[in-house]
């Protein structure tokens, strides 16, 4: 099997966190602690992408490697 290349700025997130504005995010903010508001899906989806490369980049504890086979 060949290896997939991706652009990671296009590619390696969700498509929705490219269109969210600002207020979106406030709002999902509200909606993923319990607060007020609604959200689809697709949002929570896109909200959780972003949660994760935030955690990651966080813990991460070396730069990243890339294995030859």
């Amino acid at each position: 099997m060949a290896p997939k290349y991706i652009d990671p700025d296009l590619e390696g997130i969700h498509p929705l966190r490219l269109e969210l504005s600002e207020d979106d995010w406030l709002r999902l903010d509200d909606v993923v602690a319990g607060g007020e508001g609604e959200a689809t899906l697709e949002e929570i989806d896109a909200y959780a992408d972003w949660i994760h490369d935030e955690l990651v980049a966080k813990l991460q504890t070396h730069c990243g490697i890339t294995l030859i086979q």
